[in-house]
């Protein structure tokens, strides 16, 4: 066999959720959830929204921490389906809200 079939992209092998990885100007890894909403297959995302809600109050009822550090609204430009855009409104989930510890 051909050792070249066994090499491997590194981009290929890159996990999907490590391909939406942001990093903010502290070094600190946040995913954007609208993003993250879509690569889950959330065809709508206020769908996604409901589980975001239900993963806050985990996050501060279950494991008392403060919402301000872990999930954090954002605005941001969005472009629409018929080329045009508009400013929506997504959070910006740290490593423990998006559920890595």
């Amino acid at each position: 066999m051909n050792t070249e079939e066994y090499l491997f992209n590194a981009e290929e092998m890159q996990s999907p959720f490590d391909a939406i990885k942001e990093v903010d100007g502290d070094g600190r890894e946040w995913w954007n959830s609208r993003k993250l909403a879509r690569l889950m297959g959330y065809q709508k995302y206020w769908n996604f929204e409901r589980l975001m809600e239900k993963v806050a109050t985990f996050l501060q009822q279950e494991k008392g921490l403060d919402l301000k550090e872990h999930m954090v609204e954002i605005e941001e430009m969005a472009q629409l389906n018929n080329g045009g855009y508009r400013q929506v409104k997504s959070i910006k989930l740290s490593r423990t809200a998006f559920g890595f510890r």
